[in-house]
Protein backbone atom coordinates (compact mmCIF):
# COMPACT_ATOMS: atom_id res chain seq x y z
CA UNK A 1 0.00 0.00 0.00
CA UNK A 2 1.42 3.21 -0.92
CA UNK A 3 2.77 5.52 1.92
CA UNK A 4 3.80 8.42 -0.64
CA UNK A 5 2.91 9.41 -4.01
CA UNK A 6 4.34 12.22 -5.65
CA UNK A 7 6.48 13.03 -8.80
CA UNK A 8 10.00 12.91 -8.37
CA UNK A 9 11.67 15.54 -10.18
CA UNK A 10 15.44 13.91 -10.10
CA UNK A 11 13.33 10.76 -12.06
CA UNK A 12 11.01 13.01 -13.88
CA UNK A 13 7.94 10.90 -13.14
CA UNK A 14 5.35 9.94 -10.55
CA UNK A 15 6.36 7.17 -8.52
CA UNK A 16 4.61 5.32 -5.09
CA UNK A 17 6.87 4.67 -2.23
CA UNK A 18 6.00 2.24 0.64
CA UNK A 19 8.69 1.54 3.25
CA UNK A 20 11.99 2.97 1.07
CA UNK A 21 10.61 1.14 -2.36
CA UNK A 22 8.86 2.31 -5.24
CA UNK A 23 5.64 0.50 -6.21
CA UNK A 24 5.83 -1.28 -9.59
CA UNK A 25 2.95 0.52 -11.12
CA UNK A 26 5.47 3.42 -11.09
CA UNK A 27 8.45 1.30 -12.73
CA UNK A 28 10.24 3.90 -15.58
CA UNK A 29 12.36 3.90 -18.90
CA UNK A 30 11.88 0.64 -20.43
CA UNK A 31 9.90 -1.56 -17.73
CA UNK A 32 7.16 1.56 -17.82
CA UNK A 33 4.38 -0.18 -20.24
CA UNK A 34 4.42 -3.56 -17.73
CA UNK A 35 1.97 -3.34 -15.45
CA UNK A 36 2.88 -5.12 -12.29
CA UNK A 37 1.17 -2.94 -9.24
CA UNK A 38 2.12 -6.01 -6.96
CA UNK A 39 5.86 -5.62 -7.25
CA UNK A 40 8.20 -2.96 -5.74
CA UNK A 41 11.56 -1.71 -7.00
CA UNK A 42 14.25 0.12 -6.95
CA UNK A 43 17.26 1.47 -9.41
CA UNK A 44 20.85 3.13 -8.55
CA UNK A 45 22.70 5.16 -10.83
CA UNK A 46 23.86 3.96 -14.06
CA UNK A 47 21.22 1.21 -14.72
CA UNK A 48 21.10 -0.93 -11.65
CA UNK A 49 18.02 -2.49 -10.73
CA UNK A 50 16.17 -4.39 -7.89
CA UNK A 51 12.59 -5.72 -8.54
CA UNK A 52 10.42 -8.02 -6.06
CA UNK A 53 7.75 -9.65 -7.37
CA UNK A 54 5.31 -10.08 -4.80
CA UNK A 55 2.79 -12.48 -6.61
CA UNK A 56 4.56 -13.88 -8.71
CA UNK A 57 7.32 -14.78 -5.55
CA UNK A 58 10.32 -13.85 -7.36
CA UNK A 59 13.18 -11.31 -7.31
CA UNK A 60 15.46 -9.88 -10.15
CA UNK A 61 18.88 -8.16 -9.85
CA UNK A 62 21.08 -6.53 -12.20
CA UNK A 63 23.88 -5.13 -11.75
CA UNK A 64 26.15 -3.56 -14.83
CA UNK A 65 29.63 -3.71 -15.59
CA UNK A 66 29.31 -0.75 -17.63
CA UNK A 67 27.64 2.78 -16.27
CA UNK A 68 24.99 4.11 -18.07
CA UNK A 69 22.78 7.58 -17.73
CA UNK A 70 19.78 6.41 -15.54
CA UNK A 71 18.52 6.86 -11.79
CA UNK A 72 15.89 4.03 -12.64
CA UNK A 73 17.48 0.82 -14.55
CA UNK A 74 17.74 1.09 -18.45
CA UNK A 75 17.19 -1.41 -20.88
CA UNK A 76 19.96 -3.40 -20.60
CA UNK A 77 17.72 -4.37 -17.08
CA UNK A 78 14.33 -3.38 -18.33
CA UNK A 79 14.91 -6.18 -21.38
CA UNK A 80 16.20 -9.33 -18.57
CA UNK A 81 13.20 -8.27 -16.54
CA UNK A 82 10.89 -8.28 -19.21
CA UNK A 83 12.12 -11.76 -20.12
CA UNK A 84 11.74 -12.70 -16.89
CA UNK A 85 8.26 -12.06 -16.93
CA UNK A 86 7.64 -13.27 -19.98
CA UNK A 87 8.61 -16.77 -18.77
CA UNK A 88 6.74 -16.43 -15.82
CA UNK A 89 3.91 -15.96 -17.58
CA UNK A 90 4.18 -18.63 -20.18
Amino acid sequence: EPLISSEVELLGMPVSFAHGFGIGSGLGGGLAEVNRPESIFWGGYGGSLALIDMKARTSFGYAMNKMGVSTVGDERSAALAKGMWARLNA
